[in-house]
């Protein structure tokens, strides 16, 4: 655990800005700019200056898988603005161990990004990762999720959650446009399960009275019902590993075929 980090975030009062449209309609700029520690996620930085009286303008923690590219949209805003404004963050949440695709990615911001001098703060291990799996029956934990769990591992006083429906209502336009979402939603569909972490996010808030949520998902939360069965996903085949495996089993099959057949062979000449 980084000592400068734990110290930084030790009893202060956060709060998380999530991308949902429902900010827009309200005036919550000062409210959002006052608390100790501003958090938001990864497009949601840097933030629209017309939209300062909605949502604030500060931010002090990017919480962000660090993902460049892929999926058909674009996921972080690292190479669409001048490195310096990324440079004002005092840290980058990426609240992943570096392993497996995780890594590739951590690796991917590194090499093209080497001008953004901002610590960043990951896991240390899987076992955060495993856990949150397990909780979501096998589903990938979103972004947006591991963040929260992840900050409350931390001696924190309050962690508020304001603009996060777990994509009820979508994404506001200056994260995602309308056919972002789509994208998103079509090539994440059996990755994130937005049931399942509702489920788990209703448990957890029920557990961690450290946990704040604002009226708009207090409103969701009030429809789940955490004993319903968890979705289960689909087991996905990766078509390269797939098809090399249809060879091997292809080049075995040829091998006992001619195996069998020398072995005839010897038979026969043995009868005679």
């Amino acid at each position: 655990m980084d000592n400068e980090y734990n110290k930084y975030l030790f009893d202060k009062k956060i709060i998380l800005v999530g991308p949902s449209p429902s900010l827009l309609s309200k005036n919550n700029g000062k409210l959002i700019d006052s608390y100790d520690i501003v958090c938001r996620i990864k497009k949601s930085y840097p933030v629209p200056t017309n939209l300062k009286t909605n949502i604030g303008i500060r931010t002090d923690i990017l919480i962000s898988h660090l993902k460049l590219t892929g999926r058909g949209y674009i996921q972080n805003n690292f190479g669409l603005y001048d490195n310096i404004i990324f440079n004002k963050l005092k840290y980058i949440l990426f609240p992943f161990p570096k392993e497996k695709n995780y890594n590739v990615f951590y690796k991917e911001y590194q090499n093209a990004c080497k001008s953004i001098k901002t610590p960043i703060i990951h896991q240390e291990n899987k076992t955060t990762l495993e856990y949150l799996k397990n909780e979501l029956n096998g589903y990938s934990p979103t972004t947006g999720l591991a963040g929260i769990v992840d900050l409350l591992n931390y001696e924190i006083k309050e962690l508020y959650v304001t603009g996060m429906t777990f994509q009820q209502d979508g994404f506001a336009e200056y994260d995602k446009t309308k056919k972002e979402t789509e994208a998103r939603i079509s090539s994440t569909k059996n990755y994130h399960n937005m049931k399942n972490e509702l489920i788990f996010f209703k448990k957890l808030i029920e557990k961690d009275t450290r946990l704040l949520v604002d009226s708009t998902l207090q409103e969701i939360l009030d429809k789940v019902d955490t004993n319903v069965s968890l979705d289960k996903p689909i087991v996905r085949v990766n078509p390269i590993i797939d098809r090399l495996e249809r060879i091997k089993k292809a080049k075995a099959g040829k091998t006992k075929t001619k195996k069998n057949k020398i072995k005839g062979k010897k038979r026969k000449k043995v009868k005679e």
